[in-house]
């Protein structure tokens, strides 16, 4: 996880980037590797391995009471845009990673760690607390096999959309070896219980404390102060 470099262990915040579409990645993320570069900061990014199906979202209006004025208040169509919202609906859903594998590599470059944000954000969020063993191994089956063709590394990590994970993810991660998982809110590293047993991968917001979450979602990407306590 990165981290805004301060010695002293106690006083480390931790950054993570959430990828979450297509748009986000392609002029989000160049625009936060030159602020993360002007402070000096590291970060990982999470970034989908798969499509951007953003207007899969429009189905939540039939499934989740109080969706449209929660879309309202959080200003869904200011923040992400209606090409974005159309992705997936109206316009084919890109694919998030392979087509912005140059920008991928440019993120290790400049010596931020990149992880796994799922394949399809939107399809996860929806069906994860659902899925089966074998339906939620052979998504991150092929997470993890798009991350190795660009990257030419296993991944170390892996953020989960939405916040929302099953216990076959956890089990999954713990084979396959990965370091970390960043997939529910919280304020220190712990390892979950889950259904029967407990997980030995290390899960948190951040292993940092405090912890702090940047949204790459369009092109306008506000320039915060020097002050972090007026940071999002």
């Amino acid at each position: 996880m990165g981290s805004s470099g301060a010695k002293d262990p106690d006083n480390v915040i931790g950054l993570n980037v959430h990828v979450d579409t297509f748009e986000g990645m392609r002029t989000g993320v160049p625009r936060l590797l030159d602020l993360f570069r002007d402070y000096g900061l590291r970060s990982t990014f999470f970034v989908p391995m798969g499509k951007d199906h953003t207007g899969w979202t429009v189905k939540r209006v039939f499934t989740r009471p109080g969706f449209i004025g929660k879309t309202r208040r959080a200003g869904v169509i200011e923040t992400f845009g209606l090409k974005t919202l159309m992705r997936g609906l109206l316009l084919p859903g890109p694919e998030i990673a392979l087509k912005n594998s140059e920008l991928l590599k440019g993120i290790r470059a400049r010596g931020h760690e990149v992880g796994i944000h799922g394949l399809d954000h939107v399809y996860w969020h929806d069906h994860i607390k659902k899925m089966d063993k074998a339906r939620t191994h052979e998504t991150l089956d092929a997470a993890v096999t798009t991350f190795e063709e660009i990257m030419g590394e296993k991944p170390r990590s892996f953020a989960a959309p939405g916040w929302m994970i099953n216990g076959h993810a956890l089990a999954f991660f713990g084979e396959f070896g990965l370091a970390y998982s960043a997939d529910t809110r919280g304020t220190y590293p712990f390892f979950p219980r889950m259904v029967e047993r407990p997980s030995r991968l290390r899960r948190s917001r951040s292993p940092c404390l405090p912890s702090m979450r940047w949204w790459a979602s369009r092109e306008t990407i506000p320039r915060p102060s020097r002050d972090t306590s007026s940071r999002p």
